[in-house]
């Protein structure tokens, strides 16, 4: 099977991130465009909401996205930040199929591949293979938090803050203060302090 050209610049992206993991033969393709539907939201649309189950993988196109839970009405912990070519959701969720205890939600305007529960034990129905493509990618996610979790005790908050200028520094350029402030574990306060002393 062949995807046209509309079809190939959507799923693109996608396509060469789980080519990573396995090579795509042409039932690949046609399941990648069976399964996985486009969408697009506008910033600070809540995707998924803690209390409920997490019903939706998503593939970033395009924009960000973060992953948090409130500790009050106005403070809140992010997990993680979602930006192009990241798969994301609240993993733990989605994998057992119990209450989130995160909220995940637009920082810009989105455009997400999406694929719901339903097709996905489809998708691993129809070939065993994707079970070990998820099951990878599952475990990339608990490494990054267990080595985030490392760096919020061992760094101090300008080395936490330099190190995510180094390895992601789209996120410096397109998510609020707020919101990064609370992923390195400080207050936007500090943060703002810790920007000013630091040339970009």
């Amino acid at each position: 099977m062949q995807l046209n050209s509309n079809e190939q610049n959507i799923y693109k992206e996608l396509i060469h991130y789980l080519n990573k993991y396995i090579e795509l033969n042409n039932n690949d393709l046609e399941n990648i465009k069976k399964y996985f539907e486009y969408k697009s939201f506008k910033r600070n649309t809540i995707l998924e909401e803690k209390g409920n189950v997490a019903n939706h993988l998503y593939f970033i196109i395009s924009g960000f996205v973060y992953v948090y839970t409130n500790k009050s009405e106005v403070e809140f912990i992010t997990t993680f930040i979602g930006s192009p070519s990241n798969m994301i959701t609240a993993f733990e969720s989605f994998n057992n199929g119990m209450l989130s205890k995160e909220n995940l939600k637009t920082i810009t305007e989105v455009t997400l591949l999406s694929i719901n529960k339903e097709d996905f034990a489809k998708l691993i129905h129809d070939d065993e293979k994707w079970i070990e493509v998820f099951r990878q990618i599952y475990e990339w996610g608990q490494i990054y938090n267990e080595q985030r979790f490392k760096d919020l005790i061992i760094l101090s908050a300008e080395e936490r803050y330099i190190k995510l200028i180094k390895t992601r520094p789209s996120l410096i350029y397109n998510v609020p203060v707020k919101i990064l402030a609370s992923y390195i574990g400080i207050n936007a306060k500090s943060l703002s302090r810790i920007r000013k002393n630091i040339k970009l």
